[in-house]
């Protein structure tokens, strides 16, 4: 169908996080990414609040929304929205700010009354609500609504997790300020070079006489006497992106670099399949003079899909492109051998050769690397004549990396009828794939499928008497 032929130009756009509960008084942030389904064009993209404008304390930036700070008038709906050659797409990510603070029991003999359904008693006359239990920070006065409570939890992936299990930019590492708030994100950041006159964690001044905090840099107050703290502030820019596709075998040690130019000095980040990368020790990332380097020991299968280079510094952050696809193996692992012939007839392919059911094979470029497809969604149109009972084969089949993934139609019964066009869209998230066998597919099999395929497969044969189809 021509909304078929059109799939390497439609853009697909991802949010993350999706759900976001913030505490009254903290900062939100939401990134939101949009490339075309060939990974040849990054549109931008826009944020809006549903309902009204977005918050004054809101601001964007290369697809980032941060609101610093955050009120419950904030709490909403936000959409992100991309156009491209006339198509227009959206996502939507909500927030939920909590209110702030331990509330005082009131009373003559405020001991003996007990606290709300969604509260904790603290272990004075206090009561804190249950999701300031355990949340990082003390709320009761005698702090013991942090005590005995379990792991925390995970940062963002372009945070650092503090000794006190606060997360905070990493950008802001050795920067000069205590942003942890117990100093850890300020040790091991290495001396100075022998004759310099200012420090690691500072920024020298253009007359050599006055260093300031590296966190003063482009922070747009002049702090150097002569200004020069704030000339030439600008955003990254990524001049070496890593390579876009790497073969590694299992238990081996891979690495992947990225260099990006920028005024202040960027931080490197990494991210896989859009999360966070395996944890220290095994994962390693570096971030020294723009060039960030991420070095992965033992790799394992969990470690394959798509690996992000994320350049960021106050100005603003980029985003490298293409991601780098990383695949782990076995060395002792020969592949398969390859598929049996297609039948004659253009256009088909003989799936499951048992029962010679037919499917429609979509053209070569559709295939490759589309991981820029996650998140996004494929649509088409079925039509067909015929009767008898419908075929129990999945509607649609994705081969690629040696793994293959299928979705079933729900209720196609009463979906496809005979003669009436039918419109299928499926959402390009694991939780509408699974795997032959039945079990669920994960994102990790879905981008992985993504990163090679060579297979697209729609099903042509829907009933067992059937006439003629088309899509």
């Amino acid at each position: 169908s021509n909304s078929l032929d059109e799939v390497g130009q439609e853009v697909q756009i991802t949010i993350y996080p999706t759900e976001a509960q913030i505490r009254d008084g903290k900062d939100a942030s939401f990134d939101c990414r949009a490339r075309t389904a060939d990974n040849s064009v990054y549109p931008p993209v826009r944020w809006t609040k549903v309902g009204g404008p977005l918050p004054p304390n809101a601001r964007e930036s290369s697809g980032r929304l941060t609101i610093s700070p955050v009120s419950a008038s904030d709490s909403g709906s936000y959409v992100c929205q991309a156009v491209h050659n006339g198509q227009t797409v959206e996502a939507t990510a909500n927030l939920n700010v909590l209110s702030f603070g331990p509330q005082e029991l009131q009373g003559i003999l405020p001991t003996s009354k007990a606290c709300g359904p969604d509260e904790r008693q603290c272990g004075n006359n206090e009561c804190v609500k249950n999701e300031y239990v355990c949340d990082g920070e003390p709320d009761c006065r005698d702090r013991s609504d942090e005590l005995n409570c379990p792991a925390m939890r995970q940062c963002e992936p372009n945070e650092h997790r503090c000794n006190n299990q606060r997360c905070v930019q990493k950008m802001w590492l050795c920067d000069g300020d205590d942003d942890c708030g117990d100093g850890s994100d300020e040790v091991n950041c290495g001396h100075a070079a022998p004759g310099d006159t200012c420090k690691k964690t500072e920024f020298k001044c253009h007359d050599g006489q006055q260093c300031v905090p590296s966190s003063f840099h482009c922070d747009g107050t002049n702090d150097c006497r002569d200004g020069s703290d704030e000339i030439g502030c600008v955003q990254p820019t990524v001049v070496e992106p890593p390579e876009p596709r790497l073969h590694v075998q299992r238990g081996a040690t891979f690495e992947l670099k990225c260099k990006a130019v920028a005024v202040p000095e960027p931080y490197i980040n990494w991210r896989l399949n859009w999360g966070p990368v395996c944890e220290p020790p095994r994962c390693v990332q570096t971030s020294e003079g723009g060039v960030g380097v991420l070095t992965v020991q033992d790799a394992q299968p969990l470690d394959q899909g798509a690996y992000t280079c994320e350049a960021i510094n106050v100005k603003g952050r980029v985003l490298a492109t293409p991601d780098c696809i990383v695949q782990v193996g076995d060395g002792d692992v020969q592949p398969p051998p390859p598929p049996p012939p297609p039948p004659s007839r253009p256009g088909f392919l003989t799936y499951n050769e048992q029962c010679h059911e037919k499917y429609w094979r979509l053209p070569q470029r559709f295939l490759g690397n589309k991981v820029t497809a996650y998140g996004g969604k494929m649509e088409f149109e079925i039509d067909y004549q015929g009767t008898g009972t419908f075929t129990p084969d999945p509607m649609v089949v994705l081969k690629g990396n040696q793994i293959i993934l299928v979705h079933r139609v729900r209720d196609q019964e009463h979906r496809l009828q005979a003669g009436r066009p039918a419109r299928i869209t499926i959402e390009t998230y694991e939780s509408n794939w699974e795997q032959l066998n039945g079990a669920p597919a994960t994102r990790e099999d879905l981008m992985m499928v993504l990163a090679d395929l060579d297979g697209f497969l729609i099903r042509a044969h829907h009933v067992e008497e059937q006439d003629s189809t088309s899509s």
